[in-house]
């Protein structure tokens, strides 16, 4: 029987690293579509010689290769430890779940250190299991795996270390295990909790947004609120967007890092004292910008009025040494003194 699954597994080897793209992919899409995020997807076809020892220690368990459900796994890591039975349910919905197959090894025993993940037995399930891409694929069991960053750091030292129990560690080294351990799963459960704290501050500066309420400290969070939130953002951009017949893209984590410190720069520190520059400077960073500009169709994204109040800013120094200077110290462009030029001239066209 073994010769059997492994002629087998050579004859079928190709359509399992076919199906491998396709659910990564597939995963992927759901997982988007349902608005959370995750650290990766791993995923891999057993080799042939893994197999062959697979068989070799569960005796005469496999009676064909269709039994054996990890000939090709994939594993989902998740950030945050809550995201991992956000992700089990979109799987269970989505896919054809194995139930008796299936272990959440999360549930430890006293004698098991650190974490474990989920484990699910699954197949393509209907209607997208008679789909023209996927027919071909619609029998095969595999392996998915879903655990958050911090259970996967674990597994992956425990491996290496090659000690999984109580009873395999040596005595000395146990209470140390131990305390790792409880470390890991603290960790975990602090960094949802500084999510929630975060989603729950998100909420109230969007509310003071809102009713005008701006004597609030600029960081990541309220600077995104502001920018998504302030009917003054919204004007400004309406503006562009006729101006230049541009087409929004997303503000970036990096953008936004990146406004922060340029602003600290100009001792803007608050939404109160944004607002009140982009407000007194709202005609000119339009007029600006319209002379900056040398071509229609561009993008723009929720950010834009802060890219040219901070020119406007650093421009009305009117000293092109100091505009450089800036200019370096932020690395925008490659021809510095160029660029600085040019700036000064914009603002002396106005």
């Amino acid at each position: 029987m073994k010769e059997q699954i492994l002629k087998d597994y050579d004859n079928k080897k190709i359509i399992f690293i076919e199906l491998e793209e396709k659910i990564k992919g597939l995963i992927n899409s759901l997982i988007k579509e349902q608005g959370l995020t995750i650290h990766g997807i791993e995923s891999r076809v057993k080799q042939k010689e893994s197999l062959s020892k697979k068989i070799d220690e569960k005796g005469d368990k496999y009676n064909g290769l269709e039994e054996i459900t990890d000939t090709l796994g994939l594993r989902i890591i998740t950030y945050f430890e809550d995201d991992v039975d956000k992700i089990a349910n979109l799987i269970k919905t989505e896919f054809l779940l194995d139930e008796k197959n299936s272990t959440d090894k999360r549930d430890k025993k006293p004698d098991t250190f650190g974490y474990s993940s989920l484990h699910y037995i699954v197949k393509l399930k209907e209607p997208r299991a008679s789909l023209p891409e996927y027919a071909r694929f619609n029998d095969i069991n595999f392996e998915l795996q879903i655990r958050s960053i911090l259970q996967h750091a674990w597994a992956e030292i425990e491996h290496d270390i090659g000690y999984k129990s109580a009873i395999s560690i040596p005595k000395n080294v146990r209470r140390n295990f131990s305390r790792i351990a409880s470390l890991l799963e603290l960790a975990d459960i602090e960094f949802i909790r500084i999510k929630k704290e975060i989603q729950k501050y998100s909420e109230k500066v969007k509310e003071n947004i809102k009713l005008d309420n701006l004597n609030i400290p600029l960081d990541k969070v309220t600077l995104e609120e502001f920018l998504e939130n302030s009917s003054l953002i919204s004007e400004i951009n309406y503006h562009f967007k006729r101006l230049f017949n541009a087409v929004e893209v997303k503000y970036s984590d990096r953008a936004v890092e990146s406004d922060l410190k340029r602003l600290m720069y100009f001792n803007i520190t608050t939404l109160e004292q944004l607002q009140s520059e982009l407000f007194n400077r709202k005609d000119k960073i339009l007029s600006f910008s319209a002379k900056w500009v040398e071509k229609n169709a561009i993008t723009i994204s929720k950010g834009v009025a802060l890219f040219y109040l901070e020119y406007l800013l650093i421009g009305e120094k009117n000293d092109v040494n100091a505009i450089e200077k800036y200019l370096q110290e932020f690395s925008i462009g490659q021809e510095y003194r160029k660029t600085a030029e040019k700036i000064l001239r914009v603002i002396n066209e106005m």
